[in-house]
């Protein structure tokens, strides 16, 4: 049975051996957005005061997803940091050093208006090709304090 999860879901759940011995948890999974595919999953030790390891889990030496946990053969499976592979990012700025485009394997921030104060009043994020989303920020007229953020997609 296929059941759809967020990324958002796996973020705390144990990983488990065949063996029933669970020596890490899920941090956070890593995606290649330019592909559409799962490469693995960072880990960290248990507890709410662990640290980040320093080893990954990759996709393919996951056994099963389950409700309640991640299913591996043993730890064998974790490999060095290294193991996945690296994405060059090259931030673009402007003349007075403001970010206005991101990009990597594909383009992700196309551009960034800014107010005359320098705040950030539009993002564009879009991959390259693909949909566009514009994220536009409203400030307090006397604190500029951020007032409201929203999204607007085009999609093809």
């Amino acid at each position: 049975m296929s059941v759809l999860l967020r990324a958002s879901e796996l973020e705390g759940r144990p990983i488990v051996t065949f063996a029933g011995e669970s020596p890490a948890e899920v941090k956070d999974v890593v995606f290649d957005s330019l592909n559409g595919t799962l490469l693995g999953m960072t880990l960290r030790g248990h507890g709410l005061f662990s640290r980040p390891r320093k080893d990954i889990l990759p996709w393919p030496r996951i056994h099963s997803i389950g409700r309640d946990a991640v299913m591996i053969r043993d730890e064998d499976a974790f490999q060095g940091e290294g193991a996945l592979p690296a994405e060059p990012v090259v931030i673009t700025y402007d003349a007075m050093h403001r970010p206005v485009a991101v990009s990597g394997n594909s383009t992700y921030l196309t551009n960034v208006l800014y107010s005359n104060t320098g705040k950030p009043e539009q993002y564009e994020l879009g991959i390259t090709g693909g949909s566009k989303t514009w994220l536009t920020n409203t400030y307090e007229w006397g604190t500029q304090r951020l007032s409201t953020s929203r999204d607007h997609k085009w999609s093809f």
